[in-house]
């Protein structure tokens, strides 16, 4: 009977600690300045990371046969830089999971609940490759050039799968339950026009891809450049959503204002 009741107290415990780190996240998603403030952390923390593993791995002089344009993979291959890497990543995975999350949100009011979760379930299966990519060196195993590689191609795929789904809303092919009759253009984008941030996504996700595809072809010290392209134009992606962000789309939420 007192072991029933301890369960029953630590699964109430659970439940109410969950409750709690959802309640937080939504806050943090759902005002209005949350998910902008969000959206640039996290570029300023991927940014961050890279300069100051290229900072203390040069000044350890673990890159002297790196090349004047070393990999990424590179500035955090050795310790102490490998430390810094590792936790900058790290920090921005949960950044990422936060900005899904805000985007799921901030589209409530124009996709069904089922399509919109399935792009957020899509988006959040780039998180553990890009863990695995932080934390394993590059000299240690090829688990980290396949856990980038898989990481960017999900990552894009992600982007272009949002765009087309949103773009599809814009047109008027699909809607959410809850959103007016024949407001869906309306809602698209807070009556911004949807047009130029369709032309920003889809530029990005591009040039992404074919800075990738142009990196991994040809590997040499000044084509990594091509590699430092790639990824930021996918997170500089991310900048098309801050019209979405704005307080005016924030209060138009629907699916009962849950987190998910």
């Amino acid at each position: 009977q007192q072991q029933n009741n301890n369960n029953k107290t630590t699964t109430t415990h659970t439940g109410r600690s969950i409750s709690s780190m959802l309640g937080v996240i939504q806050l943090l998603t759902q005002v209005w300045w949350g998910p902008r403030a969000l959206l640039l952390v996290t570029l300023l923390t991927g940014l961050l990371t890279i300069l100051l593993s290229y900072a203390v791995a040069k000044n350890k002089g673990h890159l002297s046969n790196a090349g004047e344009h070393p990999a990424i993979s590179t500035l955090g291959d050795r310790n102490p830089e490998h430390i810094v890497f590792a936790l900058g990543f790290t920090a921005v995975a949960v950044e990422l999971v936060l900005l899904m999350l805000a985007t799921f949100y901030a589209f409530a009011a124009v996709l069904p609940r089922g399509i919109n979760a399935s792009v957020l379930a899509l988006g959040l299966c780039v998180i553990p490759p890009l863990c695995i990519m932080g934390w394993v060196p590059d000299s240690a195993s090829s688990a980290h050039f396949v856990a980038a590689g898989i990481m960017f191609a999900l990552l894009a795929v992600y982007q272009l799968v949002l765009l087309a789904v949103v773009s599809a809303a814009a047109a008027g092919c699909i809607a959410s339950p809850t959103s007016p009759a024949g407001k869906d253009q309306d809602l698209v984008a807070c009556n911004l026009p949807f047009g130029l941030n369709a032309l920003w996504f889809l530029s990005c996700a591009v040039v992404a891809l074919a800075c990738a595809a142009a990196w991994v072809t040809e590997q040499g010290d000044r084509n990594n450049q091509l590699e430092y392209a790639a990824v930021a134009f996918e997170f500089l992606y991310f900048l098309g959503l801050w019209p979405w962000f704005g307080s005016d789309c924030i209060e138009r939420l629907s699916y009962e204002q849950l987190p998910l």
